[in-house]
């Protein structure tokens, strides 16, 4: 019973720490940033369970003014996390290939298409590195960078501007995300063996 309240408490300070602290600015937003919670949900949810979610979301869920806002925004962090724990055939090919038909069929995409080229990615990351702990992550990186993508692109309009400019940034962006993602992978790994060998020594 300790243990859970231990994993419990810890999990939900670490979630709660990496909501509040920002590490970059979206480009072509002076409001909108990446937070931490992009480094840090991917592993808590592979040692944790999606319940982290709900932790983190749930009481927001009944005060923002357009829930569905609130969902899109937050699509593509579940779904990498969720990509973290599960690189199969639909999160490495079939998820990233629609997302390149969705930006290129919009007219703005289609000006810019190479964008869309980044998530060949994950595509060539499951064929040649799929069992290494930073290609799930560079994958999981990816995943919510497309999904965040297309949501950027149908709901808030960019013009072709806009990626462009974003297209150099990308790479720097989503190698620091899955570098974080492994770093807080090791960091809950270390935390859980920890506690376990407190509670072995306890009980001899």
């Amino acid at each position: 019973m300790l243990t859970f309240i231990l994993y419990g408490v810890l999990g939900f300070i670490s979630l709660l720490a990496a909501h509040l602290l920002h590490f970059n600015w979206i480009i072509g937003s002076f409001h909108a940033h990446f937070s931490c919670i992009s480094l840090v949900l991917p592993a808590f949810i592979k040692y944790f369970g999606f319940a982290g979610i709900f932790l983190l979301y749930g009481t927001k869920v009944l005060s923002v003014k357009n829930l569905y806002a609130f969902i899109l925004a937050k699509s593509g962090l579940i779904f990498s996390s969720y990509t973290y724990i599960r690189i199969n055939f639909f999160t490495s090919f079939l998820l990233p290939a629609a997302c390149m038909i969705a930006f290129i069929m919009h007219p703005v995409g289609n000006t810019v298409y190479f964008y869309s080229f980044y998530w060949f990615i994950p595509m060539l990351l499951y064929v040649f590195y799929r069992n290494n702990i930073f290609a799930q992550a560079l994958t999981a990186s990816f995943i919510a960078h497309a999904l965040g993508s297309i949501i950027w692109l149908y709901f808030y309009q960019l013009d072709s501007l806009y990626w462009v400019a974003a297209f150099p940034v990308v790479p720097f962006e989503r190698f620091i995300m899955a570098f974080g993602i492994v770093v807080f992978d090791k960091i809950y790994a270390y935390m859980f063996a920890t506690i376990k060998k407190f509670q072995v020594h306890n009980i001899s």
